[in-house]
């Protein structure tokens, strides 16, 4: 989750929605006791038959009546294809679920500032990896003789010093919002016509929301972390 974290901190540029999008929540009805309760108004009427949305102290969830079937995509695997479904045996199922926590509100010139801060903190990190010129896959290192070991303990507390900043995915005028999701960062909804169902609901909830990448703006898709211990 670190260098995940990190990696969605380069090419910073901010996207604005319309800010009548943000006023349409104060204009509809009688307004809820919190913030987080009169977007759940707003995004409950949203929601197709078939979906769930609770609203809940600092969170939003919006979850699939029904579960989904998942496929893993495997890393170094030949892409996945409608033509080429994952077999039977690959699937599992689970629960579709979104889930928007509320927090602070992050300015752009603050954003911007943590930014760089991660950025600092990514390029020191490596630097790190590199002195401890140890063989690994991601944050598994492998260290078999005492001086290794040593080493890599030396590098385990020089990591445990370096402050990453956990940066909102979007935001509207008064919150900061983390985006978290039911799945892994590996999982993907297997039939295509119940993955369009979710992603529509998916987008129509996030288009609410201002976003600071232009990535994330321009490929929704890739905005989000997972639950913590999410499955599958």
């Amino acid at each position: 989750m670190r260098h995940y974290i990190l990696a969605a901190t380069f090419g910073l540029t901010i996207a604005f929605p319309s800010m009548a999008a943000f006023r349409a929540a104060a204009d509809e009805g009688p307004a809820p006791r919190t913030g987080v309760e009169v977007w759940g108004q707003r995004l409950q009427k949203q929601m197709p038959k078939g979906w769930t949305l609770t609203a809940q102290g600092s969170e939003i969830a919006i979850e699939r009546n029904e579960p989904v079937l998942f496929a893993l995509a495997q890393i170094n695997a030949p892409a996945a294809s409608p033509e080429t479904p994952p077999a039977r045996a690959d699937l599992q199922r689970g629960v579709y679920r979104l889930r928007l926590r509320f927090g602070d509100r992050v300015s752009v010139d603050e954003y911007q500032k943590l930014v760089a801060e991660n950025t600092a903190a990514a390029r020191h990190l490596e630097a790190l990896q590199q002195k401890l010129g140890l063989p690994h896959k991601f944050d598994d290192f492998i260290a078999t003789t005492a001086e290794e070991k040593e080493r890599l303990q030396a590098y385990r507390e020089a990591e445990a010093k370096i402050v990453v900043r956990d940066l909102p995915d979007l935001y509207s005028p008064e919150h900061g919002i983390r985006l978290f999701q039911s799945w892994s960062s590996l999982a993907y909804v297997a039939d295509r016509k119940t993955a369009d169902e979710c992603k529509a609901v998916r987008e129509s909830a996030l288009k609410c929301f201002g976003m600071y990448e232009t990535g994330a703006a321009a490929n929704r898709e890739d905005l989000g972390r997972p639950e913590p211990a999410a499955r599958p």
